[in-house]
Order: C-alpha cells, then structure tokens, then sequence
C-alpha cells in the first residue's frame, strides 16, 4: 500500500468534498490545513492528547475552537474510512469537545418582518426578504434562482441545496406578488466603474448578483437602517420558529427547510421552545396578603417603567 504524506492525504480529502457547498470547503480548507501546518509527524502517528493541547491552544472563543474542533472531525471519520488512520478519536469521544456559549441566537419576529419590507429602498430588496423569510431558504439556494426554476402557479421554486440535491421550497401570495412585480422590471445595462466602456458579464440569477457578498450587502444595509438582524440565516431561523409556532411537525419543517436532521431544527427552533416553557411559568411565592412595603415598591417599579 502507497503510503501517502499528509498534504497528499489532505489534497484527496478536498477532492472527495467536490459536492460540499462553497463555504463549506472554504472552511474545511483553511481549519484543517492550518492544522496540518502545525504538524511534523505523519498523521497516523498523531494522538488525541496533541489534537486537544493544539484546540485549545487557539487565540479563538469556544466558538471558533468548536469550528476547528467539528473540521477535524469530519476528516478524521473519512481517514478512518479510507484506513488512512487506525481509529477516529472523535468518534471515540478520545478529544474533548470545547464547550460554547449557548446563547439564543436572534431571529426576525413578523413585526420585525413588517418594518424590513417597508424600510426597503427598492422592490429587488422587498422581494428578497419576503422571499427569504417565507421560504427558509440558504443563500446559496437563493443565489442560484433563474426565473425559469420559478412556478408561481403552485408558488415553489426549484433550488439546489447543500450536496447538489434538488428541493422545492415554497413561497405565500405576498412574496409571489412581489417577486413577480420585481421579475417584471428591465434588466438594467450595467457598466464597470472604471474608465473602460465594457459591459460586466450578464449573470444568470434574477438577483443580477455575482456572489454571496452581494446579496449580504443589500441585507446589511437594510439592518444599518433599521437597527434589526437581517442576515439571511436570521431569516432561516425565523422560518423554523414561525413553522413550529403553527404546530408544523419537526419532521415536516425539517423536509421544507432542507434540513438534514431533526437536530438541526430543535437547533433552530431553541428560542421557540424556551419562550413557550416560560408561558408554563406558575410563580412559587404567593402570598395571600402581601406586605404594605411590598404593595408599595411594586407600585414605584411600575410607574419608573411606564416613564
């Protein structure tokens, strides 16, 4: 059997991830070769103590040291597949997992929703967010969006989502009104910004968008007007809770949004959940007759409130 160096043995490994989403391998790229930067040893050799003396040697939060942590996992388990190495320590629970915050994470409320769509300063925006918030749908998914993939009679659209797989992801009357209104306009004659004449490249998207960048910008400038977390998974997370708040099934939402496990939505429906627990709340103190002093105290919080 060839025995294969490490940058080899990587090289295959991003070869294999063809089907993984951009980002994806972008991530993979740089979390696990700058791991493999730091070794001198072949990784057959390496052990779980010296993968978590090196997770958490990071300059990074728990965070970033969990992204590090879930790379390395991920090329572990396919080098124990591929007999590269004798055992997968993560799998073996071997490598201690760093523990982040887990805070809840911010979504778009439907009154929030209502504030986006009027702060919008064009229809192409408007259409976007109501198009994100009613489908659920990744940026990627969005991205990629010809007119063509569009079905307004039964008001779904044909994507490509994470692995190249095909969904349909729906979509209400009101983004299919304005998504309609904004597929009506001209295509407008962009230009470059430098002194040459020379038209850009025509892109295929109706979102006349050349990357994810583009679309975050117009979403990050709807935020900085409106104080309000518009980013596109804040729309995805927005989704999963407003489909669990109408008593949709987990394994339902989890076929509409392209999730690829029930975790993942329990993951995202979070803020839901812990909400609805607090509505359950009985206070445990209570007390028939209250004292004066407490009355009183109660009245003054109340009033400094309402100022």
């Amino acid at each position: 059997m060839r025995v294969l160096t490490n940058s080899q043995i990587f090289d295959e490994f991003m070869e294999s991830k063809y089907y993984c989403a951009k980002t994806t391998r972008i991530i993979y790229r740089y979390e696990i070769g700058a791991y493999l930067s730091t070794l001198d040893k072949p990784l057959s050799m390496v052990t779980p103590r010296e993968i978590e003396k090196h997770i958490s040697s990071l300059l990074r939060s728990e965070g970033g040291k969990d992204v590090r942590f879930r790379s390395l996992w991920v090329f572990w388990s396919w080098m124990k597949r591929l007999g590269h190495v004798s055992k997968n320590y993560f799998a073996e629970k071997l490598v201690g997992r760093p523990r982040p915050e887990n805070k809840v994470l911010p979504f778009v409320s439907p009154g929030d929703l209502d504030i986006l769509i009027e702060k919008a300063p064009n229809l192409k925006v408007k259409a976007l967010v109501c198009l994100l918030a009613d489908s659920g749908a990744r940026v990627s998914e969005v991205l990629n969006i010809e007119s063509g993939d569009i079905d307004f009679l039964k008001r779904e659209i044909l994507v490509v989502g994470k692995g190249n797989k095909e969904r349909y992801i729906k979509f209400g009357p009101d983004t299919s009104a304005f998504l309609s209104e904004y597929l009506l306009l001209p295509w407008p004659k962009r230009r470059r910004r430098n002194k040459g004449k020379r038209s850009l490249p025509r892109v295929s998207n109706i979102w006349q968008a050349n990357s994810r960048c583009a679309l975050n910008k117009m979403l990050a400038r709807l935020k900085s007007e409106t104080a309000i977390q518009s980013n596109p998974h804040a729309f995805r997370r927005s989704f999963a809770i407003a489909m669990r708040s109408k008593g949709i099934a987990s394994l339902a939402i989890m076929d509409m949004g392209g999730w690829q496990s029930i975790d993942m939505v329990q993951k995202y429906t979070e803020a839901f959940d812990r909400r609805e627990s607090n509505k359950l709340y009985q206070p445990v103190v209570n007390l028939n007759k209250p004292a004066p002093v407490l009355k009183e105290a109660e009245e003054i919080l109340r009033d400094s409130q309402k100022k």
